[in-house]
């Protein structure tokens, strides 16, 4: 079983055209409701950095063309 939540990418028509062959391999999919921020385990972690980590640092909003993060 894989727990999703609800993004873009997890509901994309491309995801589920392959639902069905996942389930018969014995993949099932549970997805979190809509708007569930304590079930959906991510948003502790980016609350936990933006509260601890980063909080109060400021960022340049430039991109350095000749270096890429990819």
């Amino acid at each position: 079983m894989i727990v999703q939540d609800n993004g873009s990418l997890h509901t994309s028509n491309k995801a589920k055209q392959r639902w069905q062959q996942w389930q018969q391999q014995g993949l099932y999919l549970f997805f979190l409701p809509s708007y569930c921020s304590e079930m959906d385990r991510i948003e502790q972690e980016w609350h936990q950095l933006k509260t601890h980590e980063i909080a109060g640092q400021m960022f340049d909003n430039n991109y350095d063309e000749g270096h890429s993060n990819y």
